[in-house]
């Protein structure tokens, strides 16, 4: 079993970072949920802080583009490391906002990023390993 957080557990732990408490208001949900749709954003660019390239995610193609975030969405976000690597991108960027510093929820992103774009990287040779390149000859 992998734990996942969805829409609703992001901005919860953003508002609690953001010191909103248990009952934010209306305007702090919708800063907060700002923020993890940019920690969203940071995570599907995947720049990969190790090479500053953008890396392709095998799960992103033009035909299937990535599910929109909706504040009533209560659907997981996917493996663990994706649902934490947005949450701490999501983190960086309202830390990046209130001190307009880099802090330590970005190297917290940059270390759940690499190790996000590694197991994709591995996962993809695991199944590019289930074909063979040989060719087939026909009668």
């Amino acid at each position: 079993m992998t734990l996942q957080l969805t829409f609703a557990d992001l901005r919860r732990e953003v508002c609690n970072y953001l010191g909103a408490g248990d009952y934010p208001s209306p305007a702090q949900l919708a800063a907060a949920g700002r923020l993890v749709n940019e920690g969203y954003r940071r995570f599907l660019l995947g720049l990969d802080p190790r090479t500053q390239r953008a890396y392709a995610w095998s799960f992103l193609d033009t035909a299937n583009p990535p599910p929109a975030l909706a504040a009533d969405d209560d659907v997981p976000l996917g493996p663990a490391i994706c649902s934490s690597a947005v949450l701490a991108g999501a983190l960086a960027a309202a830390e990046q906002g209130q001190a307009n510093a880099r802090g330590p929820n970005a190297d917290a992103f940059d270390k759940l990023i690499c190790a996000a774009i590694d197991a994709d990287a591995a996962a993809a040779v695991d199944d590019d390993e289930d074909y063979d390149d040989e060719p087939v000859e026909y009668d």
